[in-house]
């Protein structure tokens, strides 16, 4: 049974700060925005409302990015799976990363049909995508 702060929306903060703890094995600096921001895997959006909950879209770009320039892991070619999913270029800026979590089961739709781009990720969501994640090779 999950806590009820499990089930609560997280803010980008508590992502981003879950990010790295999980893949950089440590606390991030108070200069993760900027460093994110020159690195390229964070915007200045996310720490303008890191106080506000993470959608799903903001959720899929950070950790695409993140994975794609920290961990050097490559962009997936076949965009099949997501292909399918109507509201994928809703966001045409947010296509390419909800694609890439999508086909390597990262951030799993809403439903068969829908991402949810604009929906929010619980603190359980964010630990299962993370889980999935550090088995990426």
């Amino acid at each position: 049974m999950c806590s009820e702060a499990e089930r609560t929306d997280i803010t980008v903060q508590t992502y981003v700060t879950a990010l790295w703890k999980r893949f950089q094995g440590a606390e991030p600096a108070e200069g993760i925005w900027l460093s994110g921001r020159q690195r390229g895997w964070l915007e200045e959006q996310d720490q303008l409302y890191k106080d506000f909950p993470i959608e799903r879209r903001n959720a899929a770009r950070i950790l695409h990015e993140f994975l794609r320039i920290e961990k050097q892991l490559p962009d997936e070619r076949d965009w099949g799976l997501a292909k399918k999913l109507e509201d994928l270029y809703h966001c045409r800026a947010c296509a390419k990363h909800v694609a890439q979590v999508v086909v390597r089961g990262l951030i799993p739709p809403q439903s068969d049909k829908r991402f949810g781009l604009l929906g929010h990720m619980t603190y359980e969501e964010m630990q299962a995508v993370f889980e999935r994640a550090a088995l990426l090779k």
